[in-house]
């Protein structure tokens, strides 16, 4: 059985098969491609369940989804769906309104704290 794996991903699991992971933050992109980014983008399409696919691709590695108001749910799942497959946290960036939040999973839940200024610096832009 084959891995079902997100736009953008397979590279990533190719490389990780091999012992290998990116040296940058792998974007998440909800909003569609994002040309401009220098990171290793995936993309999600809108309309596309993020529950369908395989997410262990992204153990450990440091990950940003990138959404906007129309994407939030989604973002949501994806969230969930990494934080998993044993990451730590997530970066949320919502793109419309150039904010970003700390996803972690607590024992009750996730908890989200909100970027501090120099986080919020080194998104600035991304998705728009």
């Amino acid at each position: 059985m084959s891995l079902r794996l997100p736009k953008g991903a397979y590279p990533i699991h190719q490389a990780r098969l091999s012992g290998k992971k990116p040296a940058d933050m792998v974007l998440i992109s909800t909003v569609g491609s994002l040309p401009s980014e220098a990171n290793p983008v995936v993309e999600i399409a809108e309309d596309d369940d993020p529950r369908q696919y395989d997410w262990r691709w992204s153990t450990g590695l440091q990950v940003a989804v990138v959404f906007a108001e129309r994407t939030r749910l989604t973002a949501r799942v994806i969230a969930d769906q990494v934080l998993n497959s044993v990451s730590s946290q997530v970066y949320l960036w919502r793109s419309d309104l150039q904010k970003g939040w700390v996803a972690m999973r607590v024992s009750g839940g996730i908890q989200l704290f909100r970027f501090m200024a120099g986080e919020t610096r080194e998104f600035r832009g991304l998705g728009q």
